[in-house]
Parts: structure tokens; C-alpha cells; sequence
């Protein structure tokens, strides 16, 4: 009986250890955030190895990398909800393949997005369940974006 109870204990501090906690301005902004997993309700995917960056500013501005051009526009967070709006772009054109890839992308950050992030701050996921998107992302110290 021991044993189940120290299996239960153990099992439930494991639960917390990967739990979330709502997404602030504190644990979001002035870091960078690595693409690891995209899904789309079309089943479109994204090559993750793109290095494909977004990063949140305390002045309301979003910057990133589509993994061919760099982005930026503005966004709002109420009650772990994002919007992300007035996205600019770079124009360079890296193929047809990865334009769709871009496009796709650039579309999934323009809708009402869900955020969670992990309690260990490592993790930030975006989502709209209506259209079956799930953006995940893990902090990134090494890559800076360009002040924009």
C-alpha cells in the first residue's frame, strides 16, 4: 500500500512538473521562441528545422522569422488570448514550397490564438481549436532578431 501511495505522489508532482500556467506579458515577452511543431487542421506541416522564430516585444510589437523572411507587426494578449495583427514582410522569394509553407504559417498567426506556456517557462503553445491549429514553440537564448 506504501508503494501505490509513493507511485501516486510521485505521478502527481510529474503531472505539475508538465502543467501550464497562464500566459503574462512577464513570462512572454524579450524572448525568443523556436518553432517545434506546427499542425494545422488541413494537415499541412511545417519542416521545423527552418529555424522559424517568433518574438514578442513590451511595446505590443511581434517579430519573427517565416524561415525565409522576416516579419512584424503588433499584437494584444487578454486572458492567455493573442492576436496578432498589421503583420509586415520581407519579400524574398525562396520557392514556391516555401511560400505555401509561409503563407500558411503567417495565416495561422493572424486568427484569435489560445496561449499556454509551461510552468518551467521553457515551452509556449498557441492555438485555435476551431480551425485545428496548434503552434508549439520552446525558448531559444541563442538567436537574436533584428531590432525592428
Amino acid at each position: 500500500m506504501k508503494n501505490l501511495f509513493f507511485v501516486a505522489v510521485v505521478f502527481a508532482f510529474a503531472l505539475v512538473g508538465c502543467s501550464s500556467k497562464q500566459v503574462t506579458s512577464e513570462n512572454l515577452v524579450d524572448k525568443e521562441w523556436k518553432l517545434v511543431e506546427y499542425v494545422d487542421g488541413s494537415a499541412y506541416s511545417i519542416d521545423v528545422n527552418e529555424n522559424i522564430i517568433i518574438s514578442f516585444r513590451d511595446s505590443a510589437m511581434v517579430a519573427g522569422n517565416t524561415g525565409c523572411n522576416l516579419f512584424i507587426g503588433t499584437y494584444s494578449l487578454n486572458d492567455s488570448k493573442i492576436e496578432i495583427e498589421s503583420i509586415g514582410l520581407t519579400k524574398v522569394f525562396c520557392g514556391e514550397e516555401k511560400a505555401q509553407m509561409e503563407q500558411s504559417y503567417l495565416n495561422a498567426l493572424s486568427l484569435e490564438l489560445d496561449a499556454e506556456i509551461s510552468s518551467n517557462g521553457e515551452e509556449l503553445i498557441l492555438k485555435n481549436a476551431e480551425k485545428g491549429i496548434s503552434i508549439r514553440y520552446i525558448k531559444s537564448d541563442g538567436i537574436e532578431l533584428p531590432n525592428m
